[in-house]
């Protein structure tokens, strides 16, 4: 079902050989790692060798079948060049400095290498595998079917207790990763993705298809019971709405209400009381529970150590360092926490200069996104635009995210960001007329 969709991506657009790099062994791999991205609890081989894990071993697969490709090529390829490499660099000068006069010297540069380095990597193998076809065709279905196995996995724990594969019952729906707010973040940033997809699918089964799976992402936020989750999706939600604003119409004002009515009764009618007076805490403020007022000393603290520490920060990802030694800790159970913000967490580990780079860096792929939809409108391919559109809500969705958790090293979010290019690089044309990635 999904092959219609993938034939309607690839309306439009100029395909040409692919180049070696995208050759069957290296992009099942690749795509097999992009698939393992929810399934957290999964990825672990054994607990006496926590060093096996299933997307480690895969990227060392990958990255064993590569490099021979790279070598016979004699030159590094085009498709890692990048607009976003300056400001990566920058970053990670920023995150050098603050680590060297750190007072947590030691935590910091196991940071830089377990965060940042091996992020970089996986960035440059999205920059590197990434195609035409892998952007259009097979990233979408990839990421669709894989959170939304998971979360139909999280439903099933949240609404009818019932765990497969053996697995551990939660109060809130997580699914197979880590936590139910990564579940919440991971359903929301597939909604756009699948919105394009139902708009834009060749026939009805695959509009189905995509319809169904749009619908178990939303209950999968709602089994999460996260509030950040929830919030995330009423802002994505927006978003698209205004992006796919031109296409409605007043013939089908009507069918919309009557279908929202209809969500709207069945979401009231079967979900727990508990989600609602969860959800409700939002309008207490950080009066709500302890999570929420924990959340508040993690900021005041982020912004007393920032004001202590404003050029360079304590060094790479150290605010769990601080929170344990300040005295807001002692309200609490005296452990090193992160900062549940990844906005606090770079002002606090690498101040303004490493806070600015950063930005620039969300800014950039922000522009790509944004440009690259333009590009693609100015060439009359509504459809490439259309899928540029639903990338960057997906994007902003993490922003969003990074409001709630710290995530610097999320995948999707490291994902996002080479999507940004490879979406620039094919609405940028070469002068010959062949795009520059085939």
């Amino acid at each position: 079902m999904s092959n219609g969709y993938a034939l309607s991506l690839n309306q439009g657009v100029d395909t040409q050989s692919e180049p070696a790099l995208t050759l069957f062994p290296p992009q099942f791999l690749y795509y097999a790692i992009i698939f393992t991205i929810p399934y957290y609890q999964w990825r672990s081989i054994s607990d006496a060798y926590f060093f096996l894990k299933v997307d480690w071993l895969l990227v060392l697969g990958l990255i064993a079948l590569i490099i021979p490709m790279i070598l016979v090529r004699k030159k590094i390829p085009e498709s890692l060049q990048s607009n976003l490499w300056p400001w990566l660099i920058l970053f990670f000068l920023a995150n050098l400095i603050s680590s060297l006069v750190s007072p947590y010297r030691g935590a910091a540069f196991s940071e830089v290498f377990n965060t940042l380095i091996i992020g970089y990597i996986f960035i440059g193998l999205n920059l590197l595998m990434i195609s035409e076809k892998g952007f259009t065709r097979i990233m979408p279905v990839v990421l669709a079917w894989s959170i939304g196995l998971n979360s139909f996995i999280g439903i099933l724990q949240y609404f009818f207790d019932y765990m497969p594969f053996g697995g551990q019952i939660a109060e809130r729906g997580r699914g197979l990763t880590i936590g139910a707010n990564n579940m919440a973040l991971m359903c929301v940033f597939t909604l756009p993705i699948l919105v394009h997809w139902a708009l834009h699918a060749r026939n009805r089964k695959s509009a189905l298809l995509a319809v169904l799976l749009l619908i178990v992402n939303i209950l999968g936020v709602i089994s999460s019971e996260s509030r950040g989750g929830f919030l995330a999706m009423l802002i994505v939600g927006f978003l698209i709405i205004l992006e796919v604003r031109h296409r409605f119409h007043p013939r089908y004002l009507g069918l919309v209400i009557a279908l929202f009515s209809m969500f709207c009764i069945a979401f009231i009618a079967f979900t727990p009381e508990a989600y609602f007076e969860r959800q409700s805490t939002i309008l207490e403020g950080s009066e709500a529970d302890k999570s929420t007022r924990r959340r508040t000393d993690y900021l005041l603290v982020g912004l007393k150590s920032f004001v202590e520490h404003p050029v360079l920060g304590t060094g790479t990802l150290t605010f769990d360092k601080t929170w344990v030694r300040s005295e807001k800790t002692r309200k609490y159970d005296l452990t090193e926490r992160p900062a549940h913000n990844t906005y606090m967490e770079i002002l606090v580990g690498t101040g303004l200069l490493g806070g600015i780079f950063f930005a620039l860096l969300l800014l950039q792929g922000l522009y790509n996104f944004s440009r690259a939809k333009l590009l693609f409108t100015e060439n009359g391919n509504q459809l490439m635009a259309s899928l540029a559109g639903a990338y960057r809500i997906s994007l902003l969705a993490v922003f969003i995210y990074f409001l709630f958790k710290s995530g610097l090293d999320h995948k999707l979010f490291l994902l996002a960001l080479p999507l940004s290019q490879v979406a620039l690089d094919l609405a940028s044309l070469k002068p010959q007329g062949k795009p520059v990635r085939a």
